[in-house]
């Protein structure tokens, strides 16, 4: 729901305007998809460890690995440098000179990794290296596989040969020459010198000025690193380090312990006159590697095309701020630990934190993962082994008929013959109705191959509404973010002027994805079956939000603030609109409501309310099968998340077994009795709309706000950003099927949204039903289609009648 898609495709519009904004708040939220699933929250139970692993081969894991490596220091890719120069604004200097990844970032990412799965995890680590030291596409990324090999090691991720033993073992390495010389002193004379060490650069005050002498405005946060170069031919290199930790203040020994430094830091940070003292984890190989005499530590700006055109000026080509020699004791000191720490095994922690991490004790199932070329994930395989003598394995080599049946979003059931069934568990959303079996009949086993479910296709199980439910906790959201709706500023419209709430038009004109674009501006498109319930649902939400704003009142109607949700001329549901309120949170707009489904309990007590009902201003919203399932399922979530009521012990979810929406059926209610009349918006059922009142008593508070597409998931805005498509529909234009809404007319009874009741098209003409006169079709075969459904409640009257 947040509108993140708005702001992006906004942005695109003025992107060639000098100074424009180029980074945005995305959050990403981190989920488990398979406890969306009720058949495996039915097996999971507390505490830590794996229920379903992911299996990977080693070969198509280090290859997503190293791609994924490249995307994240693209930046030193000399392909891109020249475009990043053409494009570059210097005005703008802090929107494009940020590095966002750091090697320590991607060796944090390899260990999630490492214990979030099942594979040969040495091979796979070790193609996944040569991929990087054969690597020729990142122009400086040699200079940083020294601290990445580093972080991987402190991780507990993987530990190159130089870092396994300390570096007087390392001197029959090819190509170093780690022998002491005479005169060494500190901690690199050491015998006992470990793996890593810590290194301190003081840098000068002065040395600074290349930084405090630009314009803020101009300077941005231009990226810094330390540098250990070795100038000796016969031992040239220069590894970068650009994980560092920097703090204005002087250096003071740790008495008692040698080789330990203190920083007494400076409060005044920037403002004061203290030096800059930085200080990182380096290798301690790479400081005892050739002639120290040769070897220099600097601070210098991350190499990007924006610091050389602003800096290299003063700085040199290679940009450095302050460079200092290793011998140099005044500005160079090399520690055991970092300053102000104690010693402590951090790689053994790590170790046992992977070890504690990657145990699984209840270990239901492992799922290989499949790989496409672009690196996507595309399926899942299981491999199954029955026993001898079980009586799957009578049945395989009877000769018995396999089947794959789907039985919710991560599970299927495997058939083997008539009376034997199996479920089969499995980490995300799969398409069952897409299986591949291997059957080994005298081998007893079976392997399952299934596509992966993925956010843009037509999946039947809409896991973004989920309500999960704790054992001894409320019900709790899944993805839709909570809101206090009486901490939300209401937006006030001046009657008659529609222009007034013409912004919320830019908010609604990007919910769309590029897909749903297309099918709502292609009038003339006969492939309605693209369409999906999820593309009708935002249509709908849009209607209502619209409506309410009066975005399309003429001299002759007015906004509408009671919605009734129909289906096949029957209205199962009425919401009342009570305010439209500015979310803060997520950049967009919520429709404070309060909900009644009609149940048959309930038509038959509001009786005179609904006759009363019939004779009010609404708007009518007539949806098919498939959105009418959809909107039950939502109603739930859209409650629970405003609310601010407790459940009660006789929870008619709980009762149910954890279990939301109660039903999908109309005339049955989705929802739990526990906020029927209970904390309405203060202003319901007053002034105007005293004739709520009746309803207040079955009505329960609901917050609906358009459904944004995730950007990072499926393209979006595409009909703002493609010029080919911006003739077809503006930011500021309604959607086709809002701008179809008819307002009710002052004493008109209830409006009408032409709609095919069998598929949803919304482009007419439509005949009706000759039985009922009410229910519409684009056709006949759309109308034999909906039959089985429709020949249920054809005789029925509906409130409009």
């Amino acid at each position: 729901m947040e509108a993140v898609s708005n702001e992006l495709g906004m942005a695109k519009l003025h992107q060639s305007e000098k100074g424009a904004q180029q980074q945005y708040r995305m959050r990403v939220p981190w989920r488990f998809p398979e406890f969306t699933d009720p058949e495996i929250a039915k097996i999971a139970e507390d505490g830590p460890g794996h229920i379903l692993a992911v299996e990977w081969d080693p070969q198509m894991l280090s290859a997503y690995l190293f791609a994924l490596y490249l995307t994240m220091f693209a930046s030193e890719n000399p392909s891109n440098l020249m475009a990043r120069f053409q494009r570059m604004i210097v005005t703008s200097q802090y929107s494009t000179n940020m590095q966002r990844y750091t090697r320590a970032a991607m060796a944090a990412l390899l260990r999630i990794v490492k214990v979030g799965g099942i594979t040969n995890w040495d091979k796979t680590m070790d193609l996944f290296t040569e991929m990087i030291e054969d690597d020729r596409t990142l122009l400086i990324g040699s200079n940083g596989v020294q601290e990445l090999y580093l972080y991987l090691h402190c991780f507990g991720v993987w530990s190159s040969g130089a870092l396994q033993r300390g570096p007087n073992q390392l001197t029959e390495i090819p190509g170093l020459s780690l022998k002491f010389r005479p005169g060494e002193t500190g901690l690199l004379a050491e015998e006992s010198l470990s793996a890593l060490v810590h290194l301190v650069l003081v840098v000068p005050r002065k040395s600074l000025k290349v930084i405090t002498s630009e314009d803020p405005d101009t300077l941005g946060s231009p990226a810094l690193q330390i540098s250990i170069t070795q100038d000796a031919p016969e031992y040239a290199f220069d590894n970068h380090f650009s994980s560092i930790h920097c703090s204005f203040g002087k250096l003071a020994s740790d008495n008692g312990i040698a080789h330990q430094e203190e920083i007494e830091e400076d409060d005044d940070g920037w403002m004061g006159s203290a030096d800059l003292i930085v200080t990182c984890q380096v290798p301690a190989f790479v400081l005892l590697t050739g002639p120290r005499e040769g070897i220099s530590v600097a601070m210098t700006f991350m190499n990007s095309p924006e610091a050389s055109m602003k800096f290299s000026l003063k700085t040199g080509l290679r940009l450095q701020i302050f460079v200092a020699k290793l011998r140099d004791s005044q500005r160079v000191k090399i520690c055991r630990n970092a300053p102000g720490l104690r010693s402590q095994d951090a790689i053994m922690v790590q170790n046992q934190w992977i070890e504690a991490t990657s145990k699984s004790e209840k270990l239901t199932s492992r799922s290989l993962v499949t790989l496409d070329s672009n690196h996507v994930a595309v399926s899942l395989q299981q491999h199954i082994d029955f026993p001898p003598g079980s009586a799957e394995s009578k049945a395989l080599v009877a000769g018995k008929s396999v089947t794959v049946v789907q039985k919710s979003s991560c599970t299927v059931t495997l058939q083997i013959g008539d009376p034997i069934s199996r479920p089969i568990y499995f980490p995300f959303h799969i398409n069952g109705s897409q299986s591949r079996l291997r059957v080994a009949q005298k081998s007893s086993w079976i392997e399952v191959s299934l596509p992966i479910h993925t956010a843009p296709s037509r999946e039947p199980f809409e896991s973004w509404m989920q309500l999960l439910f704790p054992k001894r906790c409320p019900p709790q959201l899944w993805s839709i973010p909570k809101i206090n709706l009486a901490l939300q500023p209401a937006v006030s419209f001046v009657p008659g002027k529609s222009k007034d709430a013409s912004w919320i038009s830019y908010i609604l004109g990007s919910t769309l994805s590029a897909t749903e674009i297309t099918l709502s501006g292609d009038n003339n498109s006969s492939d309605i079956s693209a369409s999906t319930a999820k593309h009708e649902l935002k249509e709908s939400l849009q209607i209502m939000i619209v409506n309410f704003a009066g975005l399309k009142t003429t001299a002759k109607t007015k906004a509408a603030r009671v919605f009734l949700l129909t289906h096949q001329g029957s209205c199962h549901t009425v919401i009342f609109a009570n305010v439209l309120r500015l979310d803060l949170d997520l950049g967009s707009v919520v429709l404070d409501t309060c909900v009644v489904p009609l149940t048959y309990d309930i038509l038959q007590d509001m009786y005179e309310s609904l006759s009363e009902l019939s004779k009010r201003d609404t708007c009518r919203i007539n949806l098919s099968k498939r959105e009418s399932v959809i909107w039950k399922r939502l109603i739930p979530a859209l409650v629970e998340r405003c609310r601010s009521w407790p459940h009660k012990k006789s929870c008619e979810y709980q009762k149910k077994g954890g279990v939301a929406p109660l039903s999908t059926e109309e005339h049955e209610t989705p929802l739990c009795s526990c906020g029927e009349g209970k904390d309405l918006p203060p202003d319901f059922a007053k002034g105007d709309d005293a004739w709520w009142a009746p309803f207040a008593r079955y009505a329960t508070r609901m917050a609906v706000a358009p459904i944004f597409p995730v950007p990072y998931v499926e393209p979006s805005m595409s009909d703002l950003i493609d010029p080919a498509k911006r003739s077809r529909r503006s930011a500021g234009t309604v959607p086709a099927r809002a701008a179809a809404t008819p307002i009710a007319e002052a004493g008109s009874s209830i409006s009408m949204v032409e709609k095919c009741d069998s598929c949803g098209n919304t482009n007419g003409p439509f005949k009706k039903c000759a039985r009922c006169g009410k229910t519409r079709y684009c056709n006949h075969a759309c109308q034999k289609a909906d039959w089985k459904q429709h020949k249920k409640i054809c005789e029925e009257v509906g409130l409009d009648k």
